[in-house]
Order: C-alpha cells, then structure tokens, then sequence
C-alpha cells in the first residue's frame, strides 16, 4: 500500500513539472515570435505599433477578442 501511494505521489510530481515545463517552453516561443517582426523589419514594426497606438479602445477589444478565440480554437484543433 505504502509503495502505491509513493507512486502515485511521484506521478502527480512529474506531471506538474511536464506541465511548468510546458509552460515555460510557451513563454519562450512567445519571445521569439514576438521578436521576429523587429528583427527583421524594425521599421514596419515601429509603424504598425503607431497605427496600434491610435485605435480606438473598442478596436483593440475586438482585435484582443479575435485574437484569444483564434488561439482557444487552434488549441482545440491541435490538441
């Protein structure tokens, strides 16, 4: 009994570090992906920040909107 217990415990353990391991790895391609349009085209960037910058609040909720079903559905597809 106490040998199922300890491998139940430590299946619970590693699950919760794949799962912060899954995570971390999300953040880091964020910060890549993130850095690919100033990397490559600084100047693009800057202008598409200035044009971001000048909408409206309601705008930039349906852009945000969009943009997090987007990321829920492909998430649903993928997984």
């Amino acid at each position: 009994m106490v040998i199922l217990k300890i491998k139940i415990e430590w299946i619970r353990q590693s699950k919760t570090i794949i799962m912060w391991e899954t995570i971390g790895i999300s953040v880091a391609l964020i910060f890549v992906f993130e850095g690919i349009m100033p990397f490559l085209n600084p100047t693009g960037w800057r202008e598409t920040l200035r044009t971001v910058s000048e909408m409206d609040d309601k705008t930039l909720r349906k852009v945000g909107f969009s943009s997090m079903v987007f990321g829920v559905i492909l998430l649903y597809l993928i997984h």
